[in-house]
């Protein structure tokens, strides 16, 4: 039988029982049914005013997640993202910021510097003292004895506990959900082991994580974590005005019956059993195939959304669905047999088929492409955010990664600037020469071919400029794009790829500027255009600097 391990937070001992009523009354169907709860007290050290002497660490956990243990892990929380809504969980991206997270960034920045040296004194101590945090894990870890089978649940400061003790579980122990609840983890000052937890998270011995909060309580900065800590899946629950309570938090029909399933316990229908392996086929789709039928999946589920809509009207439907073969078929890759793959559900061909180098790039995909862009018909913004989502599903994936490859397609953008305009490339009023039109070609050429293992070739536009050279923008804020997702989502040897073919564009460029500089007849278009070329490149290297992009550890 599972434990609930309960780690408290600031004003309690463990003892506090009142979240546990309001958890069983959500069981309807076995309210009650026993779980065996422990619930150690660390309140004296919390209290401690001197710093503690800080004590050998105990050791992480051997770092033994492969790329199946992460991959069941993706495919897991995408089912469970889906649970939760058919249990009534309020979808949290995409994310628009209320309450809390509303205040604007400098009043915040002040707010928590108040808050964590006025109202939550033991958060601060516990995130700047090294010795207390020991303290505290070695007791936590003391009360397990030994149980090896644990549903933790981390109210508050207790949440930053419970990521602490994930990382440092004994041997042999498992974790089947890990609930973080009202914590303090959209804040700023964590203690680093938290930040590094991206890139160490046990995905073997923690099979899910949820995050509760809501957007009126000034601890949680009324914000999710799933863009800082991309293995949860956040749920907000409507609480009043500094209704910090756990109750609240368990209160919400999905958090409970993911509880009680947890636990063992039958909690109804919510509780049932995934429709679909979490392992999926042991082939991989290679990279062409895996954009390629995502992205048909996106037209497939607008389709299905927009046929669902009670105002959708029959003309509507059928303009969308012209449109939608139209562009299926032009896609459809030369050679490939059955022209009616464009209107197929392609779930089961995409589902855990995604090998992990080739998630940020799917991710990017479906944060930006939309099939039906070039044709004449309206999609509703909430039809189109809704089909990303649930193909990031249909792939195995937490749908709120979509948005943190928004994030960093919306980064890279606004560094690199937009692609140049048709209108602009035509302006330039140049003569080039038979030589200059030969080495851009050359230029391109050797551009589509150092790019072609990474899938780019539709970005790169087919107009050019009379000196002819393509503009390099579109490419290069896709590959920061996917870098900087890789990075955030903690891939192994995240961004390596993409740096190299960043460094290799720009070796292309440099090896032509070479060449065209040593010539007697001197080429100031052509000149020019590499130089444009190779600072667009350059930033985008930059870019990723700044951001650490694969220098964090890796596993």
């Amino acid at each position: 039988m599972s434990t609930l391990l309960y780690l408290h937070g600031v004003g309690d001992n463990g003892s506090r029982r009142d979240w546990i009523e309001v958890l069983r009354a959500q069981w309807v169907e076995d309210n009650e049914s026993s779980f065996d709860l422990l619930a150690p007290d660390f309140s004296d050290l919390l209290a401690a005013r001197t710093p503690m002497p800080q004590a050998p660490p105990i050791p992480r956990g051997a770092e033994t997640a492969s790329p199946e243990h992460r991959r069941d892990y993706r495919a897991a929380q995408a089912i469970t993202y889906a649970k939760l809504l058919d249990a009534g969980s309020t979808p949290v991206w995409p994310y628009e910021p209320r309450g809390f997270a509303r205040v604007p960034g400098v009043l915040d920045a002040v707010a928590e510097r108040i808050i964590t040296k006025m109202l939550f004194e033991e958060v601060r101590r516990y995130v700047s003292d090294a010795g207390l945090r020991e303290a505290v894990r070695a007791r936590v870890i003391d009360s397990l004895g030994d149980r090896r089978s644990l549903v933790v649940l981390g109210h508050s400061l207790g949440a930053l506990v419970a990521l602490d003790l994930i990382q440092h579980l004994p041997p042999g122990t498992e974790v089947s959900l890990l609930v973080t609840a009202a914590s303090p983890l959209a804040r700023s000052n964590l203690p680093k082991e938290l930040d590094d937890l991206r890139d160490q998270f046990p995905y073997d011995r923690v099979h899910g994580w949820i995050n509760v909060f809501n957007p009126s309580d000034a601890a949680t900065r009324g914000r999710p974590i799933g863009l800082k800590f991309p293995a949860a899946l956040d749920v907000c629950v409507a609480g009043h005005f500094q209704d910090h309570a756990l109750a609240t938090c368990v209160a919400d029909s999905g958090v409970s019956a993911a509880l009680g399933a947890a636990l063992g316990i039958n909690v109804g229908s919510a509780a049932r059993e995934p429709d679909q392996d979490l392992g999926g086929p042991d082939q991989a789709l290679s990279r062409p195939e895996l954009l390629f039928l995502g992205t048909l999946q996106i037209s497939f589920r607008m389709e299905q959304l927009l046929v669902g809509q009670h105002d959708a009207s029959p003309a509507d439907v059928s303009a969308f669905w012209s449109a939608r073969r139209l562009a299926g078929e032009r896609s459809i890759p030369r050679g490939t047999n059955g022209r009616q793959i464009w209107d197929m559900d392609h779930r089961e061909d995409l589902h855990g088929r995604a090998a992990e180098r080739d998630i940020p790039a799917v991710l990017v995909r479906l944060a930006h492409v939309n099939p039906l862009e070039t044709m004449d018909v309206a999609i509703p913004r909430a039809i189109e955010e809704r089909a990303r989502r649930q193909v990031a599903i249909d792939i195995g994936l937490p749908p709120g990664w979509v948005d943190i490859a928004t994030r960093c397609l919306a980064e890279a953008q606004a560094a690199l600037g937009q692609p140049e305009s048709d209108s602009a490339q035509d302006s330039t009023e140049v003569d080039p020469s038979e030589e200059d039109l030969l080495d851009a070609s050359h230029i391109t050429t050797s551009i589509h071919l150092a790019l072609a293992p990474l899938v780019l070739a539709g970005l790169i536009p087919t107009s050019r400029r009379p000196s002819g050279i393509v503009d390099l923008t579109p490419l290069c804020v896709e590959l920061a794009a996917r870098a900087q997702t890789a990075h955030r989502l903690g891939t192994p040897k995240a961004g390596l790829e993409e740096r190299t073919a960043l460094s290799r564009l720009m070796l292309i460029l440099g090896q032509y500027k070479v060449q065209i500089s040593a010539k007697p007849v001197t080429r100031e278009h052509l000149t020019a255009e590499l130089r444009s070329r190779m600072r667009v490149v350059g930033t985008a290297l930059s870019l990723l600097a700044e951001r650490r992009v694969g220098l964090a550890p890796a596993r």
